[in-house]
This record gives structure tokens, C-alpha cells and sequence, in this order.
């Protein structure tokens, strides 16, 4: 069940509305060459989950399936239900930063460390698909893709190899100003002239945070901007947030998402990690039942994690005749022993047969020795360190990797493309 906040998204600069919620497209009949077959025949690498589209990074290709309007799956397939098959874009498997990431209507990655989408040519910056989003000197540090936007860090060096950090963001909107589209690259200064950007950029829905260093003090924090926009009129056709310090997010913040964000805490004293969520609770994102969270502050999820090393926020967000809705959201945590899931189930995203009500913690039965997961609009997939794929959640676009279809269980799902 989706919620209509009565707020408005004008977009006057792009000339049109985000509709993807019309009648099913045509379905790509897929490619009759079948590899990887067995686990161990293809590497896998990250995983990244869009609103209904999913890609994986196998070996150096990106392979993508699912909703495809725009081509945010597979390009030259747009305006049809892609079935699984390889981009024409070699990206990087590994590494530090989230080389793969996917939005409502593009996905992003990274190539040799440079930042490359493909998709709507309005949030993407332009034809071809996919095509290079900087240009310049310098060290990309990942992207990360929003609903209509994607941001990155980028370190310059001067003459004596002195490091220089930038926040870019580019999309449908400037990071900044709803109603601003940034087909260019725009760069977002730190809010404070004695801040620099440390390096962390998360993204969800239309929301951006970035960690910020002190030199004063020599703290780091989180500042946070964008959201859904209240109702116009906004100066000059656009609304503005500026970056402001997120209250909550004194710890950084490791997951992004519409409503809702979490972040990965290490006890030093008992050197264990904890998972702490905070942000809107209808569904039990938070990890307790709805209206059982605190105001204005941090949940600790109430389940025993055994060393969570990451995390991801799940929910759809639409866009319809300029206004903007939410699905429902949902949570995983990745620890030793597999995947750990709660919040909405209505279409079983959170692992379990589905249904209405908002699901507590529970480990997702299926998948184990997992290296990497990504939460969708209403799907989730997890990647093992055996290579396998698995899957779950809705699959109505065939985000799940197989053809159209009510929501799945979780299962393995074999790796075919050409």
C-alpha cells in the first residue's frame, strides 16, 4: 500500500512527470546463450537492486534484468521487460566503493574507477546510454544513485600530490533544487568553510548525506539534504534544502533510504558491531513494531547479529502526475551466519511468505556465506561468496531475474545471458 503525502514534485525544468506505472511493456525474449551455469563458472561480484531492475557485476560485466522502460537494464532493449543479459559496459567488480548502483530509472558504475550511467537520458545527462557522467584529473570514489539523481566523491591533486576532495552529484535535479535538472555535473561545497568532505556519500530516494571532517576539532560528522519538497510555490520554480547536520548521524550513516536510515556501530570497548536505525517506522523498518521506537533517537535493531558488516534500506518511491508516494520499506543486515531481514513483507521483500502486517527480525532461510546484498523498491538479492545469486521478493518486472511472475521466495537464480 502506497502513501500520498499530499507534497508536490513540480518538475517545470524537465518538461515532464515520471510515469512508470503505466501498462506492462513487452518482454524481451532474452538471449539463447546459457552460461554460468555452475557456481563457480562466473566471479560475482557486487550486487545492486533498483526500484524493479537488478544488476549484478559478473567477473568485469554488468548483467542486468528487469524493468527496462528507460533502459536502466539493458540499453538496447529499452521500452520492454529485459530479460538477464550483459550491458555493453565493462565495470568494476570489487572494491571499496559501491561500484554498482541502481536508481528508479539508471543505474551507475564504475569503470577504472570512472563514473558511468546508463538509463534516462534526462537523469543520466543524455544519449548514448551508457556514457561517462565526469570527465577530468583525478581518483572517483564510487557513485551512489538516488531516484532521479547519483552522487560521487572525486579527489584532485595538486602540483605537490596534495589531495583535494569534491562531492558531484548530477540526475534529473541538482542534489540540491527540486525542479534544477544538472545534465553537467554540479559540485556541492562543504557547509562549513572549515569542513571538507571525508569521503562517505549515501543516497536513497531523493535524499544525499555525506560525512564532513572538522579541522577544528578533528570530528566527523554527517550533513544531510533534499527529501520530498513541501508544497509550492519555491523561489525561482525550484525548492532548496541546504545541507544541515544530521542529528542522528553523529555515528555516519551506512544506509540511505527514503524514510529511514541505519548505520553500523563498533563497540570499541566490547568490540562488537550493532545495528542502529531511526527515521519513519509504518511498516517496522526500524526493526520494533510501529509506534514502539523512540522520538529522536537511534533504534538498536533487537536482533543478535553475529559481526553485521553491512546493511540496506529497501521501498518504492513514485513519482505520478508530479506527485511524489512511497511503498513500503524494508531492512536487511548482512552478518556472518547469512541475511537478517524486517520491515514491509507485503510482497514477501523481507524473505518471508508474504503478507500485510510489518515483520520482525528473522534470518532469511536460503542463502549462506553471503559477500554482498541490495534491497530493491520490493525486492532483495544477496550475493555468496560461492558465486551464487539469490533472490526474493517481488517480481512482477521480472526484477528477480526470471520471467514475470508473483512474488518468490528466496532462491538461487541461475546466471544466463550471452
Amino acid at each position: 500500500m502506497l502513501r500520498n503525502p499530499t507534497l508536490l514534485l513540480l518538475v517545470f525544468a524537465l518538461g515532464c512527470t515520471f510515469e512508470l506505472n503505466g501498462p506492462t511493456p513487452r518482454i524481451d525474449a532474452g538471449p539463447d546463450e546459457i552460461t554460468c551455469e555452475q557456481a563457480g563458472d562466473c566471479v560475482i561480484g557486487i550486487v545492486a537492486a533498483g526500484q524493479r531492475h537488478t544488476c549484478v557485476a559478473v567477473d568485469q560485466d554488468a548483467v542486468c534484468f528487469g524493468e527496462n522502460a528507460h533502459g536502466q537494464s539493458r540499453p538496447e532493449v529499452r521500452d520492454a521487460i529485459a530479460a538477464m543479459g550483459r550491458v555493453d559496459q565493462r565495470v568494476d567488480s570489487w572494491g571499496g566503493r559501491p561500484t554498482l548502483s541502481a536508481g528508479m530509472a539508471q543505474t551507475c558504475a564504475t569503470y577504472s574507477g570512472y563514473p558511468i550511467c546508463w538509463g534516462r537520458e534526462d537523469v543520466v545527462g543524455g544519449a548514448p546510454s551508457p556514457r561517462l557522467v565526469a570527465r577530468g584529473d583525478g581518483v572517483w570514489n564510487g557513485i551512489e544513485s538516488g531516484t532521479l539523481h547519483q552522487c560521487w566523491t572525486q579527489d584532485v591533486f595538486d602540483d605537490a600530490g596534495v589531495p583535494e576532495r569534491h562531492l558531484r552529484c548530477s540526475g534529473a535535479w541538482d542534489g540540491l533544487r527540486f525542479g534544477v535538472a544538472a545534465p553537467e555535473p554540479v559540485e556541492l561545497e562543504p557547509p562549513v568553510s572549515s569542513h571538507a568532505w571525508n569521503g562517505l556519500v549515501v543516497v536513497g530516494g531523493f535524499r544525499t548525506c555525506a560525512g564532513v571532517f572538522d579541522f577544528g576539532d578533528g570530528s566527523e560528522e554527517a550533513w544531510c539534504w533534499g527529501g520530498v519538497p513541501p508544497e509550492g510555490p519555491w523561489e525561482d520554480g525550484a525548492w532548496r534544502e541546504a545541507p544541515h547536520r544530521e542529528p542522528l548521524g553523529d555515528r555516519g550513516i551506512s544506509a540511505l533510504g527514503a524514510t529511514h536510515a541505519c548505520v553500523l556501530v563498533f563497540d570499541e570497548v566490547t568490540r562488537a558491531s550493532s545495528l542502529e536505525c531511526w527515521g519513519a517506522n509504518e511498516h517496522g523498518e526500524l526493526g520494533v513494531p510501529p509506534g514502539e521506537e523512540p522520538r529522536g533517537a537511534r533504534v538498536r535493531v533487537p536482533f543478535a547479529l553475529e559481526s553485521p558488516s553491512h546493511v540496506c534500506v529497501g521501498g518504492e518511491v513514485r513519482v505520478d502526475d508530479g506527485v511524489v508516494s512511497y511503498g513500503a520499506p524494508h531492512t536487511c543486515a548482512l552478518d556472518a551466519l547469512g541475511v537478517v531481514c524486517w520491515g514491509a513483507n507485503d510482497r514477501g521483500q523481507s524473505g518471508a511468505p508474504p503478507s500485510e502486517g510489518a515483520l520482525a527480525p528473522r534470518r532469511v532461510e536460503g542463502p549462506t556465506q553471503v559477500a554482498a546484498i541490495a534491497c530493491g523498491g520490493a525486492h532483495t538479492c544477496a550475493a555468496t561468496m560461492t558465486n551464487e545469486l539469490w533472490c526474493w521478493g517481488a517480481n512482477e518486472h521480472g526484477q528477480l531475474g526470471s520471467p514475470p511472475s508473483e512474488p518468490r521466495a528466496p532462491h538461487r537464480v541461475t546466471l544466463r545471458f550471452r
